[in-house]
């Protein structure tokens, strides 16, 4: 949430309980293709240097299962990428790959820095979390860049 749309200290403090936003749910969106926005940024989550992906949905392009609810346009999704594991640097490669085609720009931070609301095709695989089975993670296996 940025200060624009965030309520200043005076006026939360002034607001009833039903004024103030709920906790935004964590929902991965079901396994299948979509048409996104993809924009990246450099985070830390758990101390640990990550590059995020953003996913902001333009439409749904198929499910893997027809029966579940598809995201409605606008929606969101996160994938991290660990900086501190050669996994994450993998996938993070595997990501780049695309970009770097199409932009003809082998070096990641410049690759990086042109993943600004670049249009994608991407396929979603959830995978599962290690310790808590019910919660799923988004996970990109393809991307095109559109």
């Amino acid at each position: 949430m940025t200060n624009e749309t965030m309520m200043s200290l005076s006026d939360l403090l002034g607001a009833s309980l039903d004024q103030l936003p709920d906790i935004p749910a964590f929902v991965t969106w079901p396994d299948g293709a979509y048409r996104c926005l993809v924009t990246v940024e450099l985070k830390e989550i758990n101390e640990a240097p990550v590059i995020e992906a953003k996913y902001a949905l333009k439409e749904v392009l198929e499910l893997a299962d027809p029966s579940q609810t598809a995201p409605i346009a606008g929606a969101t999704n996160t994938e991290a990428f660990f900086l501190n594991k050669e996994l994450g640097q993998g996938k993070l490669k595997e990501f780049l790959v695309p970009f770097a085609k199409r932009f003809d720009e082998p070096n990641v931070q410049a690759c990086l820095d042109l993943i600004q609301n670049i249009e994608v095709d991407v396929v979603n695989k959830a995978r599962k979390d290690k310790e808590d089975k019910t919660k799923r993670y988004f996970t990109s296996i393809a991307i095109e860049v559109v």
